[in-house]
């Protein structure tokens, strides 16, 4: 991992939003997911939000609910889990 990821990694510790710029040729789609995966390795939950040309990333407090609980057969249900 390279300096300036482990310091945008600090930067968005600390809670506040955070504007990553998109480099040329670079999908924001990509670099959602890479920001999401290195912050959910180090324990933490993050917002993102694309603009023009930046993904917005803000750090969640409290982790989204969307783990489905085993269903009487103990395998997951596919789809949208219900509304509770």
């Amino acid at each position: 991992m390279s300096a300036s990821s482990v310091a945008l990694l600090a930067e968005i510790a600390t809670g506040q939003p955070v504007q990553v710029p998109l480099v040329d040729g670079q999908s924001a789609r990509g670099l959602r997911t890479a920001i999401s995966r290195a912050t959910s390795g180090r324990g933490m939950t993050v917002e993102t939000v694309e603009g023009d040309s930046f993904i917005a990333v803000k750090k969640r407090e409290a982790p989204l609910k969307g783990k489905q609980a085993p269903s009487q057969d103990g395998q997951r249900r596919r789809g949208r889990p219900p509304k509770l």
